[in-house]
């Protein structure tokens, strides 16, 4: 694993971070994965890559938006098991078939806005 990888999977975790550590801002724990440094260098299929092998991450991003309270926030519904819907508010951005790149499309735009702060 080199250091990009490290940084993503830091990435990745904040939403169980966020609500275990409880004490730091997102804005915060993204600043310490590294991510605001490297975005440049990832997307949302590097994402996709370290959240297929956790289950776990990909939970916490698809409920992320429930704790989120500006609007109109990011947040995907389901529709059925073969349909994700990635939205901005109202504003349909995107239609996939698995879960893992639902929640990567999410958290590569939710990461943006948070690293936006940084």
């Amino acid at each position: 694993m080199d250091d990009l990888d490290l940084v993503i999977e830091a990435a990745c975790r904040l939403p169980l971070d966020y609500e275990q550590l409880g004490v730091y801002s997102a804005v915060e724990i993204l600043r310490r994965s590294g991510f605001p440094g490297r975005r440049s260098e990832i997307d949302a299929e590097r994402l996709r890559s370290c959240l297929a092998s956790h289950s776990d991450l990909v939970r916490a991003w698809l409920a992320w938006p429930d704790g989120n309270f500006s609007t109109p926030a990011w947040y995907v519904r389901e529709c059925d098991p073969a349909r994700f819907e990635l939205r901005f508010g109202d504003a349909l951005h995107g239609v996939f078939e698995d879960r893992v790149t639902a929640a990567a499309e999410l958290a590569i735009r939710e990461l943006a806005s948070i690293a936006d702060l940084a």
